[in-house]
Parts: structure tokens; sequence; C-alpha cells
């Protein structure tokens, strides 16, 4: 608000003084909140950054880790098919037993 001469005139200089006291204090303890929360604005971007940066890098790894589940899987899908068709084979003609390791290496040359 503005101040004017009446203002002077209805109040002493003892309401002035206390007045700007409390403005001086209140600017006192504005500024020190100020501080303290760029303290700790700081403090919390750290923070932050650091768990940004571990949570990229646990990203990165499970990715790395969704990749070899994957090889796996088609792993033991190529597995499977290969025995399946080694008990088809013998199911079909019991005479002939051809080994395991002719029959993946005759599925590889089919892939």
């Amino acid at each position: 608000a503005d101040v004017s001469e009446e203002d002077f005139d209805l109040y002493s200089n003892e309401c002035f003084v206390k007045l700007f006291t409390i403005a001086q204090l209140t600017l006192e303890y504005l500024l020190d909140v100020q501080d303290t929360l760029s303290v700790n604005l700081n403090s919390l971007a750290k923070k932050y950054a650091a768990k940004k940066r571990e949570t990229d890098m646990l990203a990165k790894n499970l990715a790395r880790q969704d990749a070899v589940v994957a090889t796996l899987r088609d792993e033991i899908h190529y597995s499977k098919e290969v025995v399946r068709r080694y008990e088809t084979r013998r199911s079909t003609d019991p005479g002939v037993s051809p080994g395991l390791a002719t029959l993946v290496m005759q599925d590889q040359e089919r892939i």
C-alpha cells in the first residue's frame, strides 16, 4: 500500500520502526527459505541424475538379457523339433536307427 503524509501523522515513529523491522525480518526469512530450497533442489537433482543413469543401465542390461532369453527359446524350439523328427523317423522305420548327430546335421543342412 502507499504511505502518505497523513499516515505519518496518525502513527508514531515507534510504529514505523516496528513495521520496518517486521518487513526486514520477513525478507531475511524469505531469503533463508530460498537458499534452503535451492540447496535441496540441487541435492535432489543430483540424486535424480544418478537414479536416471542407473535406470538406463538396468534397461540396457534387461534388453541384453531379453535377447539371450529369445536366443535360448529358439534353441529349445529347434532342439524339440529335432527330437520330434528323430522320434517320428524311428517310429515309422524301426529297422533304421540313424544317430541323433546324423539327424541334427541333416536338419541343419535343410535350414
